[in-house]
């Protein structure tokens, strides 16, 4: 049996493996690399296509690369969340209104979160650079017709740790 892998989709920051320090990023589209204490590189470009470019390039030379995703939870503060509510095009406004206020917001996944096929009022977005992610947190919220939308850092739940002594 085949085993299939996930394809993450591509976005404009790249992450560059500590591994591969003598690389050169010679490439076009470049804006901005920084580089972390333990010698990893974080690459954002001008346009995702010049980075999906990088990111093949890299992947050809066998350099350990991979797409930077950041994660913000959101909730909508009284919104009417009634069965007639349309999903997408809950999304499209949501969407709109970002690129109006943040611009160049490249969005890759978004997802409203649901109990009993119903909308709850919250869930979560990903987006591609960091300096769009400090953007949004800093905002806090976003006016949204007859409604607000907050912002949060979103922190996955971390499964809790049994500590057994065997004897």
């Amino acid at each position: 049996m085949e085993k299939k892998t996930l394809k993450r989709k591509a976005g404009r920051t790249l992450l560059i493996n500590n591994d591969s320090v003598d690389v050169e990023l010679n490439y076009e589209g470049i804006i901005s690399t920084h580089k972390t204490k333990s010698g990893a590189r974080f690459v954002i470009f001008d346009s995702v296509e010049k980075a999906s470019n990088v990111y093949n390039d890299l992947i050809n030379k066998n350099v350990k690369v991979k797409y930077s995703y950041y994660k913000i939870f959101y909730r909508l503060s009284e919104h009417n969340l009634d069965e007639n509510l349309n999903y997408d095009e809950l999304k499209t406004q949501i969407c709109d209104k970002l690129n109006k206020l943040i611009g160049s917001i490249n969005i890759l996944y978004f997802k409203f979160y649901t109990k009993n096929n119903r909308l709850i009022g919250s869930g979560d977005f990903t987006i591609d650079t960091k300096e769009t992610f400090d953007a949004l947190i800093a905002l806090k919220e976003m006016n949204l017709g007859s409604t607000n939308i907050n912002f949060y850092h979103y922190r996955a739940k971390r499964q809790n740790v049994v500590n057994r002594n065997v004897d």
